[in-house]
């Protein structure tokens, strides 16, 4: 900066060597629900309660929309350690409108996989996504309230 070129000398400042910091990737909490085997339907309410203390159930995670599918299916491992018996043979589903059982209907995924933008826009802020096995069924045995499954729950 020459400071005799300019009138306003305040005007010459050095530049800022600083880089500026990279915004954090944005992430959107979607919620999710862990199945227990293949259906057509949503859980009855009853199963619900049921499925949740087997360590599934419905579960809100923050998906990082620039995410690949392995990025996804790693989050969804930690958010339910019971899906690592599934060895990926995992598909989602959405159910569409009303209330009580209602009929699922897959999330086709991409070419690689589920995206988080992907299933961002197919969430589209409503309801939840469910996580369905596809070959296995998973135990739903009630499980000790001091299961990793329930860690992350907020205490009363």
């Amino acid at each position: 900066c020459f400071p005799g070129l300019f009138k306003d000398k305040n005007n010459c400042r050095l530049p800022s060597r600083l880089s500026k910091k990279r915004s954090g990737t944005k992430t959107t909490p979607i919620p999710f629900f862990l199945l227990d085997s293949p259906t057509e339907r949503t859980p009855k309410p009853s199963d619900e309660l049921m499925l949740l203390q087997a360590g599934l159930g419905i579960r809100t995670v923050n998906v990082p929309e620039d995410a690949g599918h392995n990025e996804i299916a790693n989050i969804l491992s930690e958010t339910y350690p019971k899906m690592s018996d599934l060895e990926g043979a995992w598909m989602l589903q959405k159910a569409m409108g009303g209330s009580g059982q209602r009929k699922l209907n897959l999330l086709t995924p991409e070419e690689e996989g589920y995206t988080g933008a992907s299933l961002v826009k197919s969430w589209g802020g409503k309801g939840c996504l469910y996580i369905m096995p596809i070959q296995n069924t998973l135990d739903i045995s009630p499980l000790p309230f001091t299961a990793v499954e329930f860690q992350a729950m907020p205490k009363a």
